[in-house]
């Protein structure tokens, strides 16, 4: 037995350096193996974590009704085990198989509903606000911003309750985004302007992403007006060093 989960082990290990050089038929095959071991002694706890394995190389390969029957496998396991957490997984991965595919929002929207069922009854406040931040992405990308910018407004909720800087920045920078959709430049410049100063106080990676669109808004806007809406806002000059890629968004 001990040989078998060794070999399980090396197995994963090497399916998963495979799929990180982006040899997916490779991965697949290593996966396989550590599959059957664990299939034929019955090891439903390793198992499941196989099967996610190779739903996320199918979904990374856009085989999604492939992936989609790896990551339903793992939830019938999941839950005839009652691991919530791990259901919680499959349920989020379920969802992004149907928001890729772009044809049902409904599907996709109620696979995101049943993970954050799954986090609340398990207590994962951190993964609830990314589920609630997923959701607004969902509608972001429908371009339904009212429910997105509701979704989005959860997860801040959240993450400012758990003081997790880096998920507030990337909520903060996604509500101005919305505010720019709506061509509300003043609600998205409240909002950059927020993300800007807490990735820069706390040098994040996100700084990168919000000076870009605070150098597009600041085009939207005319240089003047951008230069003493800053003022007024941050009670200094503005930034200067907002000449960035234009294409690096948040």
């Amino acid at each position: 037995m001990e040989d078998a989960e060794e070999m399980v082990k090396d197995y994963r290990s090497l399916g998963l350096c495979s799929q990180y050089k982006f040899e997916y038929d490779e991965a697949a095959s290593w996966y396989q193996r550590a599959r059957e071991i664990l299939e034929e002694n019955r090891d439903e706890e390793n198992a499941v974590l196989v099967y996610h394995s190779l739903g996320t190389v199918c979904h990374a390969q856009y085989q999604f009704d492939e992936a989609e029957n790896w990551y339903q496998q793992a939830l019938s396991v999941s839950d005839r085990m009652g691991n919530h957490s791990q259901m919680g997984i499959e349920f989020h991965h379920l969802g992004l198989v149907e928001q890729a595919r772009d044809m049902f929002v409904g599907d996709a929207e109620h696979w995101y509903m049943m993970a954050i069922q799954q986090w609340q009854e398990i207590g994962d406040r951190r993964s609830e606000g990314d589920e609630c931040r997923q959701l607004g992405v969902l509608f972001h990308e429908q371009k339904e911003l009212d429910k997105a910018e509701e979704w989005y407004g959860q997860a801040r909720d959240i993450f400012e309750e758990l003081q997790d800087l880096n998920r507030i920045c990337r909520t903060y920078g996604q509500l101005g985004m919305v505010a720019e959709e709506r061509d509300d430049i003043p609600g998205a410049l409240l909002w950059a302007g927020r993300t800007y100063q807490l990735a820069e106080s706390n040098n994040l990676q996100v700084l990168v992403q919000v000076k870009a669109h605070l150098a597009r808004l600041k085009e939207k806007h005319g240089d003047d007006n951008f230069a003493a809406w800053w003022r007024e806002f941050a009670d200094e000059d503005p930034p200067t060093d907002l000449d960035v890629d234009p294409e690096t968004v948040l």
